[in-house]
This record gives C-alpha cells, sequence and structure tokens, in this order.
C-alpha cells in the first residue's frame, strides 16, 4: 500500500457563497473531508447545526465511511458539502 497522497480540491459548502480549495488526504474518509471542508465556512458564514454531513462528488452522494481514494477524487475537483 503507498503512502496517503495530499489532494487540493475545489469545494463549496451549503449556502456559502465562497469556493474553497481544501487539501484532504488520499486516505481521508467522507466525514473527515466534510469536517476539513467545513472548518473554514462553518460559525463564520454558516451558522453551526447538530447534523450529520455529506460530500457530494459528481452529483452524487459519497458514502461516509469511503476514501477519497476509493470514491476516486483526483486533484482540482469539485466537492460540495452541505448537512443532511
Amino acid at each position: 500500500m503507498s503512502e496517503p497522497q495530499a489532494i487540493p480540491l475545489n469545494t463549496k459548502f451549503g449556502n456559502d457563497f465562497v469556493m474553497q480549495l481544501v487539501v484532504v488526504m488520499s486516505n481521508d474518509t467522507m466525514d473527515e473531508v466534510a469536517k476539513k471542508v467545513a472548518h473554514h465556512v462553518v460559525g463564520r458564514r454558516v451558522r453551526p447545526q447538530n447534523r450529520d454531513m455529506a460530500v457530494y462528488y459528481e452529483g452524487r452522494a459519497i458514502p461516509r465511511s469511503m476514501t477519497a481514494q476509493e470514491a476516486g477524487i483526483a486533484p482540482m475537483q469539485y466537492l460540495f458539502v452541505d448537512y443532511v
């Protein structure tokens, strides 16, 4: 198994108006990816909520336990994250 690789991504969280460049690791699960994206937005421009988050890639929700590598997410791809 190879070492985890950094993957820079274009991301947007919910109804935020700002796109973010967020770096995730290839072995990050979608839960970890969602938290990394939310870190830059929630509590700043989007109010915190006590709900799970989902990651959407190519128009579909990715299972929470799937890693970025397993989902086939490549550098500079667009991910949308929002509360479920």
